[in-house]
């Protein structure tokens, strides 16, 4: 408990330095497994990119979630529960690409942001994921750049 304490206490100072209206990317690593959050400080929005598992792990949300809370307050902020979305992405074919995948993911979101969280071209499913729709000219691309054809 006292590494998530230390670690949301970090990731809130690096908050502090970003803009408001900035997506901030958090590459994370979960025991052997690379992670790609995005967190959008104005809407209070974590999104979740996972080339392998697509589910939300208690261990990394709680750090996120008291860093989230640290720098509301820090930022005199009415405080709010993030909502998070877990983001259907590009998956890995086996277990050893994930750290390629998330540093791809990242280069695509500065690229354009709407390739994986525009909600113009994501619909939520019932699971809470969200799926990616109407982009059948963005989605052969990505793939393709990530060797999936």
């Amino acid at each position: 408990m006292a590494g998530e304490k230390s670690k949301s206490v970090l990731l809130a100072r690096r908050l502090e330095d970003a803009m408001l209206e900035q997506l901030v990317l958090i590459p994370y690593n979960i025991g052997y497994h690379w992670i790609l959050l995005v967190i959008d400080l104005t809407l209070m929005i974590v999104y979740l990119l996972d080339p392998i598992n697509s589910k939300i792990n208690t261990s990394f949300e709680i750090v996120i979630n008291t860093a989230l809370k640290i720098y509301e307050t820090t930022q005199r902020r009415r405080r709010t529960n993030p909502v998070w979305k877990v983001v259907q992405s590009p998956q890995q074919p086996t277990n050893v690409e994930c750290g390629f995948y998330v540093m791809r993911y990242m280069k695509d979101l500065i690229k354009d942001q709407s390739i994986y969280l525009c909600d113009e071209l994501t619909k939520q499913k019932s699971d809470g994921s969200l799926k990616i729709e109407g982009c059948n000219d963005i989605l052969p691309v990505i793939l393709n750049r990530c060797g999936i054809n």
